[in-house]
C-alpha cells in the first residue's frame, strides 16, 4: 500500500511540475512586458517634464512682450475706435422676412 501511495504522489508531483513549466514561462514573459511598459511610461513622463519646462520658458511674459513689440504693429486704443451700440447692425428676423427662394439670386440682373 505504501508503495502504491508513493507512486501516486510521485506521479502527482511530476504532473504538477509539468503543469507549472508553461505558467512559469508565461509569468516571466509578462514580467518582461511589464518592465517594458514601465520603461516606456518613465520615458513619457520625462518627455512631459521636458515639454512643460520648454512651455514655461517659451511663454515667459517678458519674452512674449518682446515678441509682440517686434512682430505686431499694435498701438494704444483711441476714443475714436470705440463705437456705440447704435452703430452695430441689428440681426434680421428670418421668420418675418418670408421664405427664401434659392433661385432668385441666379435670376437677378447683375450690373
Amino acid at each position: 500500500m505504501t508503495r502504491n501511495g508513493t507512486v501516486v504522489w510521485l506521479t502527482l508531483a511530476g504532473l504538477s511540475a509539468l503543469a507549472l513549466f508553461p505558467i512559469t514561462y508565461k509569468v516571466k514573459a509578462l514580467e518582461e512586458q511589464l518592465a517594458q511598459i514601465n520603461s516606456a511610461h518613465a520615458r513619457s513622463q520625462e518627455a512631459i517634464r521636458v515639454l512643460r519646462a520648454e512651455w514655461a520658458y517659451l511663454t515667459r511674459p517678458e519674452r512674449l512682450a518682446d515678441l509682440a513689440d517686434r512682430h505686431l504693429d499694435l498701438a494704444p486704443m483711441t476714443g475714436g475706435q470705440i463705437a456705440s451700440f447704435d452703430a452695430v447692425p441689428q440681426p434680421v428676423d428670418l421668420a418675418a422676412a418670408g421664405p427664401v427662394d434659392p433661385g432668385a439670386e441666379s435670376l437677378a440682373v447683375k450690373p
